[in-house]
């Protein structure tokens, strides 16, 4: 009897050990197939323009399963399985604010799984427009005063350029900075180019607005001398008066005579022996270019 029921034990082993471990064959059961490693081929959209409104991003790849997660620069965001080729995530006004590249990353959990390759999703700044200057123009000679820019799509990070030099620049907004103007920006009659350049990714320059320093309108207020005697030897006319400038012109009885800058207050011109030579009254006029 004992050597039966060695046998049929002998033979239950075999049998246990064709079926491979079967039910009521010793209890255990087969390991658990492993996740696959998600890949990223592509996001729409890949890429939005700072201040952007909260939208739905779509990862698309292999290998998604519906316990997959998604982190955008590096945090977590709720995801939505679309299927083993295709997740979505939201984000928000907040997280397409500031300009930059952001990483999107797919994991899957153990067993086996793992994260996916990084893709970039990028948040551009938008190229900036300017409408007006306020003020549009300035006398040569101006004290110190405040520049306002008005316009689109400027950035905290705008820069500005006055004459193709770089101003500090203050933020007000998205439609407004301001710079300030020295007394040596406004010295010099001219037309001077303002520009805003929003930093990259995205970004540029914007269109050129012009800044207008106006030569005032000069005014003579005494002549030194004021007369002569016909015949008069050759000698040196002081013109006195306001807003006179180094690119000043003056005219002596409807001739034009060089002129020596002095100051804003004065001006000479040389009168020769013949302008002196018929006895008359001649008109001295003093001209500043444009513009003004």
């Amino acid at each position: 009897m004992k050597r039966q029921l060695l046998q049929e034990g002998y033979v239950l082993g075999i049998i246990c050990g064709v079926l491979i471990l079967a039910a009521g064959c010793g209890g255990a059961s087969s390991p658990g197939t492993p996740n696959p490693v998600p890949a990223i081929s592509t996001l729409s959209p890949s890429s939005a323009t700072t201040g952007a409104p909260a939208e739905t991003l779509s990862i698309n790849g292999s290998n998604f399963i519906s316990s997959s997660t998604v982190t955008y620069n590096a945090v977590a965001h709720s995801t939505t399985y679309v299927s083993a080729t295709e997740l979505t995530i939201q984000l928000s006004t907040s997280d397409q604010a500031t300009a930059g590249t952001y990483t999107v990353v797919v994991t899957n959990p153990s067993p086996g799984g793992g994260a996916s390759n990084s893709v970039n999703f990028t948040v551009n700044n938008p190229t900036p427009a300017i409408t007006t200057l306020s003020p549009a123009s300035a006398s040569a000679g101006a004290a110190a005063e405040t520049l306002t820019i008005n316009g689109t799509n400027f950035v905290s990070s705008s820069t500005v350029t006055y004459n193709a030099v770089s101003h500090t620049v203050t933020y007000v907004g998205a439609t407004e900075l301001t710079i300030q103007l020295s007394a040596s920006d406004q010295a010099t009659a001219g037309t001077f180019a303002v520009v805003v350049s929003n930093p990259s990714p995205g970004g540029g320059a914007s269109n050129s607005a012009n800044f207008t320093i106006d030569n005032p309108g000069p005014a003579v207020s005494s002549l030194s001398p004021t007369s002569v005697t016909a015949g008069a030897a050759a000698q040196t006319l002081t013109i006195s008066g306001t807003k006179f400038g180094s690119s000043s012109t003056v005219t002596y009885n409807g001739v034009a005579h060089t002129a020596t800058f002095v100051s804003a207050t004065q001006l000479t011109i040389q009168l020769s022996a013949a302008d002196q030579a018929t006895a008359g009254t001649y008109a001295v006029v003093v001209t500043n270019p444009a513009p003004g």
